[in-house]
């Protein structure tokens, strides 16, 4: 199955205003049915956090926010990091994104602090002001 073309589908299906009432109510189920699996969630949201679709990278994020709020108790630490250093990676490169994305991004960076900082994530104050001096003023509109 590739993972990228089958939620572009359900999301084309859910936001297409042509879509059926019907066929909208699969996509969002079949969506609900994916997220129910955690780590197919999580292995899917950070690869949509790479597309350059920004509605795709909204989607996977949206996907990512709901893997950090259910099943955060249930991440390793290496899955933990490699989540922080996807989503990080997520808002260092929003320059030029749509405010939905850059909101959406936000939102799984401090839903990830709010469970991690600042016993296991040291830096994130130092990394934080770093980019706000040089590269974050996109960001304030």
């Amino acid at each position: 199955m590739d993972d990228y073309e089958t939620i572009r589908q359900l999301a084309d299906a859910i936001y297409n205003p042509r879509t059926s009432n019907e066929d909208r109510r699969l996509a969002l189920e079949r969506i609900e049915e994916i997220k129910s699996q955690p780590l197919i969630a999580c292995e899917i949201g950070v690869k949509l956090l790479a597309t350059p679709d920004e509605m795709m990278v909204h989607f996977g994020a949206h996907f990512l926010e709901h893997c950090v709020r259910t099943q955060w108790m249930n991440f390793t630490r290496p899955q933990i990091e490699s989540l922080k250093n996807a989503v990080f990676g997520a808002f260092q490169g929003l320059r030029g994104a749509k405010r939905f994305v850059i909101e959406k991004i936000i939102t799984v960076l401090v839903e990830i602090v709010k469970r991690d900082w600042p016993q296991n994530w040291e830096p994130l104050l130092p990394t934080v002001f770093q980019l706000a001096k040089t590269d974050a003023d996109y960001l304030i509109r």
